[in-house]
Parts: structure tokens; sequence; C-alpha cells
């Protein structure tokens, strides 16, 4: 396959039983960042999606789970965007979370902003979030 038919691929498969989440930095009080996943019960394609677009490859059980965090989620979602359609929303999230920096005082405010909207999008797919230090829900409510 050439480049741009993996990137058609990965984007088919992120959609179809891939993930794209934020998560709460725990070591940090305002850090959020991205999340991606994909699982597969083979490592066979995941071996080939990493080795043209990276990510971190390691087993779990008898899964696969090829996942991407911070800028390398954000580069990986540059990358394919044009060809994700369910997780479209998310993807743009992950975009607006890098796109703009403000000061220091509003940079909270905004990436606050940015999860809340995250959070709705994912109200009705994930019936519970995380509480806890790390937990996205108790930062925003903070």
């Amino acid at each position: 396959m050439n480049k741009e038919e993996i990137k058609f691929y990965t984007a088919g498969i992120l959609d179809t039983c891939g993930k794209i989440t934020l998560r709460k930095d725990g070591k940090s009080k305002n850090s959020i960042y991205p999340y991606i996943e994909i699982r597969s019960e083979k490592d066979t394609n995941l071996k080939m999606i990493q080795s043209n677009l990276g990510g971190t490859l390691r087993q779990h059980g008898n899964r696969f789970i090829l996942s991407w965090t911070h800028k390398k989620a954000l580069e990986l979602i540059e990358q394919i965007f044009e060809y994700i359609i369910v997780r479209k929303e998310e993807a743009e999230i992950v975009k607006q979370l890098y796109a703009d920096r403000f000061t220091r005082h509003y940079e909270t405010q905004r990436k606050k902003e940015i999860a809340k909207k995250f959070i709705q999008l994912h109200q009705s797919k994930y019936g519970r979030w995380k509480k806890g230090n790390c937990s996205l829900l108790n930062w925003i409510n903070e």
C-alpha cells in the first residue's frame, strides 16, 4: 500500500474500532492531552500502520493496542483528517486544543471549554467518566 492508502485505511479503522479521547495529566494541574487508540486481535495490520504513521504498539491480554498521545496524536489527526468520517467532531476538538494559545490566565479556561465540548459530545456514548485526581470531569468543575 502507498502512503495515501495507509492513511485512508487508518482513518477507516479508527472510525470503526478506535477511539479519540482527552485525558487529564495527573502531574500538572491544568494539563489535558489527546489520546488515540486502535485495538485489534491481530498485530499485522497495526504493525503496518505503526511503521508508516508511528504510535506505540503494546499487547494487552490477547488484544493489541496501537496508541498515540500528545503532539503525536495531533500529527496523526492532521495526516488522516480528510479521511475521517465518524470521529470527525472528536478530531476537530483535538485540533482546537492545539490551535490557539492564550496567556497563562486564559489558557486554563480555554482548555476547560474544549473539554466540556468533548464531554457533551460523548455523554451518550460513555455513560460514566473517571473520577479521582486525574479526572477530566473533576478538573472542569473545580
